[in-house]
C-alpha cells in the first residue's frame, strides 16, 4: 500500500512537469529572435571574460549570458539552443515551487501551485524566449526555499545554500535585490528574537561583500 501510494505521488509530479514540457518546448524554434534576443546572441561571440567586464556598463548581470554562452559552444546556435536554457529554468522552477509550497502548506497545497505555475503564461512565454527571466524564476524560489529551511531548523548548509541561491539571483538581473529586502522584512517580522539572528545578519554582509 505505501510503494503505491509513493509511486502515485512521484507520477503526479512527474505528469506535471511533463505537460509544462510540452506546452513550452512545442514549436519552440518557430518564431525568429525578436530584439531583445537578439542581444543575447550579439553576446555569444564575446570571450567570457569580456562578458564578465561588460557587466560594469551594461544593464543586466552576467550570469545568464555566461551559462548561455556555455551552452551554445557545447550544442550550437540556433533559435532552438538559444532558448532552451530558459525552458530548462521554466521546467526547474515547477519542480521548485511545487516543493516549496510542499514544505509550507502540505502535497496538494504544492502539486496545485506546480499546475497554475505550468499554465501560467508568463512562465510560457518567458520560458520560450532567449532571456533571464526564467533563471531568475529558478534562483528566486530556491532563494526563499532556503530562506524558509534556514528559519525553520537552522542549519548552516541552508544558509550556505541560501546565500549562494541569492547571490545566482542577482547575478541573473538586479531585480533579485528585491528578494531580500522582503526576506528581511520577513525575518525582522517574524524571527527577529530567534537565535538565527547573529547567523542572519553575518549572511547578509556576506552577500553585499560578493556582490560588490
Amino acid at each position: 500500500m505505501r510503494l503505491t501510494q509513493y509511486i502515485r505521488s512521484r507520477c503526479e509530479i512527474y505528469l506535471i512537469l511533463i505537460i509544462g514540457f510540452l506546452l513550452r518546448v512545442y514549436r519552440l524554434d518557430g518564431p525568429s529572435l525578436w530584439f531583445d534576443e537578439l542581444l543575447t546572441l550579439g553576446s555569444m561571440d564575446l570571450p567570457l571574460i569580456q562578458i564578465v567586464k561588460g557587466a560594469a556598463t551594461l544593464p543586466f548581470p552576467p550570469l545568464y549570458h555566461i551559462v548561455t554562452h556555455l551552452w551554445v559552444k557545447t550544442f550550437g546556435i540556433s533559435e532552438f539552443s538559444l532558448r532552451f536554457p530558459s525552458l530548462i529554468f521554466s521546467l526547474l522552477s515547477i519542480f521548485l515551487i511545487f516543493k516549496l509550497a510542499k514544505e509550507l502548506f502540505g502535497r496538494q497545497v504544492g502539486l496545485l501551485a506546480a499546475l497554475l505555475l505550468v499554465i501560467s503564461p508568463y512562465s510560457i512565454g518567458y520560458a520560450r524566449e532567449a532571456k533571464m527571466y526564467s533563471m531568475l524564476w529558478f534562483f528566486g524560489l530556491l532563494s526563499f526555499y532556503f530562506f524558509y529551511k534556514f528559519t525553520r531548523d537552522n542549519k548552516k548548509r541552508d544558509l550556505a545554500l541560501y546565500i549562494l541561491s541569492t547571490l545566482a539571483s542577482i547575478y541573473t538581473l538586479y531585480a533579485g535585490l528585491f528578494f531580500i529586502i522582503v526576506q528581511n522584512a520577513v525575518f525582522f517580522l517574524l524571527f527577529f528574537r530567534r537565535p538565527q539572528l547573529k547567523k542572519w545578519l553575518l549572511a547578509q554582509a556576506i552577500i553585499i561583500l560578493l556582490y560588490l
